[in-house]
């Protein structure tokens, strides 16, 4: 599975799976530009229903830094000073109720990677209904 990635887009991605779920991640610094564009980058990443930002900054991110037609849920990871992170689960008002994650939580780091991960998976499972509802009504 790749993830819709191709050889042009680099050679290294990030990648999860257990016995039923297998994912790819997109990740922006890795994928490669042939002409240091960002058109690589956008064609993945602001063209997906979920997207996990982590973020070093303690600015509220913005839903705009990543434009796009879909990209209608942003996880967003920031560190503390204490060692826990924050978890703000920003999507839009058209998306159906996902969990386990939803608002902001302060998690500890064990707690991080399976319940982020189970939110996007459950997010993108929301967003395809979301979608699905739009083209019905259409």
């Amino acid at each position: 599975y790749s993830g819709g990635l191709v050889e042009d887009d680099g050679e290294f991605c990030l990648t999860w799976r257990d016995d039923t779920v297998q994912a790819i991640f997109h990740v922006a610094t890795l994928i490669e530009s042939k002409d240091n564009s960002i058109v690589a980058r956008k064609r993945h990443i602001g063209n997906t229903y979920v997207n996990i930002v982590y973020s070093d900054d303690e600015m509220e991110y913005k839903r705009s830094t990543i434009p796009g037609q879909v990209n209608d849920v942003h996880i967003v990871v920031q560190p503390r000073v204490d060692g826990t992170y924050r978890v703000n689960i920003q999507k839009k008002a058209d998306v159906p109720p996902f969990g386990p994650l939803s608002g902001i939580h302060i998690l500890p780091k064990c707690a991080l990677a399976p319940l982020v991960r189970l939110t996007a998976f459950n997010a993108d499972l929301a967003c395809h209904i979301s979608h699905q509802a739009r083209v019905e009504v259409v």
